[in-house]
């Protein structure tokens, strides 16, 4: 548990210096921080080149044959 409380928490803050600088990040930065942070993740996961799918081999079109010969119906 928090050895201390929400509220004393925000009263530490407040006592804070007025020239303590506190980062605030810009929507630029933080969708080119997300970017990246997916791409990396895209990379470290992706599988290896030997196991990576092949693509399905193209099917050769057979020769025209007759029509299959079949027996008639028994009567």
């Amino acid at each position: 548990m928090c050895p201390y409380s929400s509220g004393e928490q925000s009263r530490r803050i407040d006592q804070l210096p007025e020239d303590t600088m506190m980062l605030f990040y810009s929507s630029q930065y933080l969708d080119a921080e997300i970017a990246y942070r997916q791409e990396r993740i895209k990379r470290d996961f992706q599988r290896p080149l030997w196991f990576q799918k092949k693509p399905a081999p193209k099917a050769t079109p057979q020769p025209v044959c007759r029509p299959a010969v079949q027996a008639r119906h028994a009567m």
